[in-house]
């Protein structure tokens, strides 16, 4: 339990300084016991041995008399020095290191001069010390005596209050608050001063004693100091196990606690039929639980720590997949998620609902996985439908009118399920906020069915049913018809039309159904795009004075070259494998049947933009095409 490699790094530093210091304070406890006694010992056995110096060699141990006029040279340059200094550099070490230089270049050029400092007259206190630290010269009758001699005119001689050294006082002129400079000289010793040297010999012993006292003091010091250093580190060590055995407890119960709650959530999260898969971030993979295991036929032994490419991954798709997971480990998921293509051991494949989410500890992304194969078949399965009834109604006109009724009641139907499975999520989710719009895209689809219903004989008859609108919820009812192509294609839509803009006099429906089918066509021009570009958006621009407003569809495919610009809404013409070469004609027979112009321009730097010119007020009736068919393939 007290193993040292349990020990936290701080009471472990503590005692083993704890350590050391018994041990310093023992060795000098030792080495200052021997010099006591080498000190003794010789006085002893042989008396000569303690017998005081010469008089000449204490006198050739004085200081030289010291050079005063030099000194207040130096005097007078430190004070004009910190007299050029402004009163932020007077506060800056950095600013104040050349004064205290040349402080101490005159202390080591001037015998005796030991300091220097700058002293306030009024209180005593250092204004800045320049060379030395001795703070015996505060005493109020040592400031009276300074401030009366300095008055009468200076530099002036003070002795200090030690008595131990004689200070040369300097007045600083024009300070605020009035400062002196204080130049401190050692006094020179009695002997030197005039004592005879009979006096000599007395002083010699009592020193020697001195030291020995001391030595002797310091040698008991140290050893009280070992006794103590080492009670307290067995009173440390006992008191750090006796913490460190509770702190042990405490932190099994939280080990056993956290167990527990990490039991609790990997039972939820097997419980649950989304496929979860976690990452770092260089794409390795650190977690997978059971549901997506079970979806993608790999064991979990088979995931676990595999860097991309990933075993499900195809291997003709390997490039894409790992574009899409670059993406997500850069940040720049979008929030609806992707829909990617995964195999199976077996070599079976599956196409996944992909979102991401970044790791609450930002070490990582959580990676969800839905299954929506057999919802793509059976948009396969009703595309195949409208594409049967597309070729169909080429032939029959009563067999292409009711092919646009089933395709339009189709889309709107499939938008109302797309948007009532997404408010089944976001219930499922907790995500009440995201509930209303869901709920207003499915009200607006089964409002559609009922309103193409109930206008289907004026469908027939070839005729526009022209009534005010919201541009803007045009736009809107044409995204969500196509948002489950879209998302397949890993493409994002963005409405730009603006919400300000009055209702426009137009058929609803047919505008719907146009941009259902430019929509369409976008969608399918970006497949060779890189997916951080599939972008497409829908905006309108107003020009009121030659009441119209335009609607761009811009996407970033491939484009249309000039030369095709016109031969795309030629009847038949298709650029497209598989297409009828029906649905750009029909887009521009709507668009002129409502009074206005579909053309197709660049949009830069990549894409085609597909224009609308509408009237702001509703045109006279447009004579009837008798070739014009009214179906809109998609």
């Amino acid at each position: 339990m007290s193993h040292p490699d349990v020990l936290p790094a701080a009471p472990r530093t503590r005692i083993r300084w704890l350590q050391r210091l018994a041990v310093a304070s023992a060795l000098a406890a030792v080495a200052l016991l021997l010099a006591l006694v080498w000190e003794l010992l010789p006085a002893r056995l042989d008396p000569n041995r303690a017998a005081p110096a010469a008089p000449a060699a204490v006198a050739s141990a004085a200081p030289a008399p010291r050079d005063t006029a030099a000194g207040d040279a130096c005097a007078r340059r430190l004070i004009e020095a910190w007299q050029r200094l402004s009163p932020t550099q007077r506060r800056s070490d950095l600013d104040l290191q050349p004064l205290s230089a040349d402080a101490l270049r005159c202390s080591a050029s001037q015998p005796g001069l030991v300091e220097a400092h700058l002293l306030r007259l009024d209180d005593g206190r250092p204004e800045r010390y320049l060379h030395g630290e001795t703070e015996d010269f505060a005493t109020p009758e040592y400031l009276a005596q300074a401030r009366a001699r300095l008055a009468r005119g200076g530099p002036v001689d003070l002795p200090a209050p030690s008595g131990h050294f004689t200070d040369r006082l300097h007045a600083v002129p024009d300070s605020q608050p009035a400062l002196m400079l204080v130049q401190r000289y050692a006094a020179l010793p009695v002997a030197v001063a005039g004592a005879s040297a009979a006096a000599v010999p007395q002083t010699v012993p009592a020193a020697v004693r001195q030291v020995q006292v001391l030595l002797s003091v310091l040698a008991v010091g140290l050893v009280g100091m070992v006794g103590a250093s080492l009670r307290w580190l067995s009173r440390s060590q006992r008191d750090y196990q006796h913490t460190l055995r509770e702190e042990i407890t405490a932190r099994q119960g939280t080990a056993l606690a956290l167990r527990s709650e990490i039991a609790f959530r990997e039972d939820i999260e097997e419980s649950i039929g989304v496929g979860l898969r976690v990452v770092n971030r260089t794409g390795e993979i650190t977690y997978v639980n059971r549901a997506f295991c079970e979806t993608s036929g790999w064991p979990r032994e088979a995931l676990i720590g595999v860097a991309p490419p990933y075993p499900f991954w195809p291997q003709d798709q390997t490039d894409r997949l790992d574009e899409h997971l670059h993406v997500i480990l850069a940040g720049q998921a979008r929030p609806d998620g992707y829909r990617v293509p995964f195999a199976r051991p077996d070599g079976t494949r599956w196409t996944a609902q992909v979102s991401a989410r970044a790791l609450g500890s930002g070490e990582g992304w959580i990676l969800a996985s839905t299954d929506v194969t057999r919802e793509l078949e059976d948009q396969r399965r009703l595309e195949a439908l409208n594409d049967e009834l597309r070729r169909q109604s080429s032939v029959y006109l009563l067999g292409e009118r009711a092919g646009e009724l089933l395709h339009k009641i189709s889309n709107h139907c499939g938008a109302c399920l797309n948007a009532l499975d997404g408010v089944q999520k976001h219930l499922q989710a907790g995500r009440h906020e995201h509930l209303g719009e869901g709920v207003r895209i499915a009200g607006r689809a089964a409002q559609h069915m009922r309103d193409i219903v109930e206008r289907f004989r004026p469908w027939l008859r070839d005729e526009a049913a022209a009534e005010p609108a919201s541009l803007r919820e045009t736009v809107a009812d044409a995204l969500a018809q196509e948002s489950s192509y879209a998302a397949a294609q890993n493409v994002v839509m963005h409405n730009g039309v603006s919400a300000e803009l009055p209702p426009v006099t137009l058929d609803r429906l047919a505008l719907c159904e146009v941009l259902s089918n430019l929509l369409r066509n976008a969608i399918w021009a970006m497949e060779d795009t890189p997916i951080t570009n599939r972008q497409l958006s829908v905006e309108s621009y107003v020009d009121e004075e030659a009441g119209q407003v335009q609607i761009h569809v811009r996407d970033r495919g491939r484009g249309v070259p000039p030369a095709l610009r016109e031969k795309i809404f030629e009847r038949g013409y298709s650029t497209r494998s598989g297409g009828s070469g029906w649905g750009l004609y029909i887009c521009r027979h709507w668009i002129e049947k409502l009074g206005g112009q579909l053309v197709v321009t660049d949009n830069l730097p990549r894409g085609a933009d597909f224009v609308i010119t509408l009237p702001l007020t509703p045109p006279a009736p447009p004579e009837d095409l008798p070739d014009a068919p009214t179906r809109l393939p998609a």
